[in-house]
């Protein structure tokens, strides 16, 4: 049985954020090829003079992963203050299950909570299931894609809202997504994640999330980890943008 750790240490550069906050599960999984496996990360950042600033988070994660069946649970937060102001608080629990039926067709389920101060986000309770199949595969590359339906409950900052918007919404959602991933040279590849999230009541309701990633080897077992994200609420709550876009830079430090 194969055990692994792996210690993230990431500088993380956070955006103001919009509405949609979609958790990127992808970016949290360890390798498939293990058995028993976790995951964990931390960051912190203090600053005092001109600008007071103080942040940390973390995440945490561990999984099982059999002959068909794959669990994986996962935690974390994120803290920012500025000035002694809030700019970031957000903190999660994701439960994932997936059943594989052979090499390229697997289910997936998940469970979701999540709260975000800065996003005006008290709660968002997501329920979900669907179908996952690999296009390509071989050679270190992949592409795959995905689709299945969530339900969806939110809570949000009544106190930050404009009259007339509601604090309390339900909604069923499609959940589809794109993964690719292929080698860059010697111990180096690339990797896309896109989300997309329509009401099933009315398309003009979506979340659309996209994610570029190059993951570069320093050395046997460090990783470098760059990734430019974007993502859109086509329904963001009066005074939050529609777009975010961030820029992480991290490295990854696996012990065996």
């Amino acid at each position: 049985m194969t055990r692994r750790l792996v210690l993230l240490l990431a500088l993380v550069w956070p955006s103001t954020g919009s509405a949609q906050a979609i958790l990127n599960v992808e970016a949290l999984q360890a390798d498939e090829s293990e058995e028993i496996h976790a995951e964990v990360s931390g960051r912190l950042r203090w600053a005092e003079g001109n600008t007071d600033i103080f942040q940390f988070g973390g995440d945490l994660g561990i999984g099982v992963l059999g002959e068909r069946h794959w669990i994986r649970g996962y935690a974390g937060l994120e803290h920012l203050e500025k000035n002694e102001k809030n700019i970031l608080d957000n903190r999660y629990v994701h439960i994932r299950y997936n059943y594989r039926f052979s090499d390229r067709f697997r289910t997936f389920h998940f469970l979701q909570v999540q709260a975000n101060e800065n996003l005006f986000l008290n709660r968002r309770f997501l329920l979900g299931s669907g179908l996952r199949y690999r296009l390509l595969g071989g050679a270190g590359s992949r592409l795959e894609v995905g689709s299945g339906l969530m339900f969806e409950a939110e809570r949000l900052d009544e106190d930050r809202l404009e009259p007339g918007e509601e604090a309390d919404t339900e909604a069923v959602r499609m959940a589809n997504l794109v993964v690719g991933s292929g080698p860059i040279g010697e111990g180096n590849r690339w990797v896309t994640v896109v989300y997309y999230q329509p009401n099933v009541k009315g398309f003009e309701d979506y979340r659309l999330s996209g994610e570029v990633g190059l993951v570069v080897k320093v050395v046997s077992a460090l990783d470098l980890n760059v990734s430019l994200t974007w993502r859109h609420d086509s329904r963001a709550p009066t005074g939050l943008d529609e777009d975010d876009v961030g820029l992480r830079t991290g490295v990854t430090y696996h012990i065996r």
